[in-house]
């Protein structure tokens, strides 16, 4: 098995799969969509993955795809 590395971040491009990305241990995303959306993308759909609140975090994807 391998160990994850502290100076290397695994990013996903693809907002219509954050969720799914993060899941599998993606560290986040760079996404266009992201980038004129920070709050909502990145800080939300972040925020409630890292909480554990599952239908926040599945509504906020659902709503930004």
């Amino acid at each position: 098995m391998m160990g994850r590395r502290s100076d290397f971040s695994i990013l996903t491009g693809s907002e219509f799969l954050i969720l799914t990305h993060l899941q599998m241990g993606c560290d986040g995303c760079v996404g266009g969509r992201a980038q004129s959306l920070p709050a909502y993308c990145l800080v939300g759909l972040y925020d409630a993955f890292k909480q554990e609140i599952s239908p926040a975090r599945r509504q906020l994807q659902r709503d930004l795809d």
